[in-house]
C-alpha cells in the first residue's frame, strides 16, 4: 500500500478513493457507541450552525472513547463527500448556477470537520498505545485526504460545471454516455470504500 497523494489529479480518482480507505479495524465494538449516546442524548430545538456532532472534549482523556469519537465524524464526513460527489454529476445535467455553488458551499462543511476532527485527535490527553497511535494516524490521513476529494470536487469538477454552464457547451451522445460510464465507476469504488470504513471491514478494504 502506497500513500501517495496523486488524487487531486481527477483522473486518478479510482486510486485515490482505494487508498483512502485501505486500513484495518478500528478495535471498538458497539458498546462504546451505546455508550455515547447515553452520554450525549439528541437535543431537541432550534437548528444549528452546522458544525462537529460527536466530538467532545470531556473523552480527550479516554483515547479509546476519543478515537471512536473520531472515527463517527469522520464517518459523517465521508457521507458528506459522497453527497457532493453525487450532486457534481446532477449539477451537469441540471446546468443551473445555483445548483452548482451549492455543491461547493457543501465543501465548506467538509472543510469545518476536517479542522475540527485533526485537533481532537491531536489533542488526546494520554498517552496512547502503539496500537492506538496507528489508529490516530489513519483517521489523520483519511481526513486529510477526504478533504482533499472535497475540494477535487467544489475546485476542479465544479469549476468545469460552470464554464459548461457560462458557454453554453454541449456535451456529444457519445461523450455524455463515458462521463456517466466513468463517474458510476469511480462512484461504485467511493461508495465500497466508505462501506469498508463505516463497517469496518478490513478484507472489504483490502479487496478494493
Amino acid at each position: 500500500l502506497t500513500w501517495d497523494s496523486e488524487g487531486r489529479q481527477i483522473a486518478n480518482a479510482h486510486t485515490l478513493f482505494s487508498v483512502i480507505m485501505a486500513l484495518g479495524f478500528l478495535p471498538f465494538t458497539k458498546i462504546f457507541e451505546r455508550m455515547i449516546y447515553w452520554v450525549l442524548p439528541e437535543r431537541e430545538g432550534a437548528e444549528k450552525k452546522f458544525g462537529p456532532q460527536y466530538l467532545d472534549a470531556r473523552f480527550l482523556t479516554s483515547p479509546e472513547l476519543a478515537l471512536h469519537q473520531a472515527e463517527l465524524e469522520s464517518i459523517r464526513m465521508g457521507q458528506i463527500v459522497r453527497a457532493m460527489y453525487r450532486d457534481a454529476l446532477v449539477a451537469f445535467k441540471k446546468r443551473d448556477p445555483g445548483y452548482v455553488q451549492s455543491v461547493i458551499q457543501t465543501d465548506d462543511k467538509v472543510d469545518t470537520l476536517d479542522r475540527a476532527i485533526r485537533p481532537y485527535l491531536t489533542g488526546i490527553q494520554r498517552k496512547m498505545t502503539p496500537e492506538q497511535s496507528r489508529i490516530e494516524m489513519r483517521l489523520l490521513y483519511i481526513v486529510t485526504e477526504l478533504e482533499s476529494i472535497g475540494d477535487i470536487i467544489s475546485r476542479g469538477i465544479m469549476n468545469l460545471a460552470q464554464k459548461v454552464i457560462e458557454h453554453d457547451l454541449k456535451f456529444s451522445e457519445e461523450g455524455w454516455r463515458q462521463i456517466k460510464e466513468f463517474y458510476r465507476a469511480v462512484g461504485d469504488v467511493l461508495d465500497q470504500a466508505l462501506a469498508a470504513f463505516e463497517e469496518r471491514n478490513q478484507a472489504a478494504a483490502e479487496g478494493l
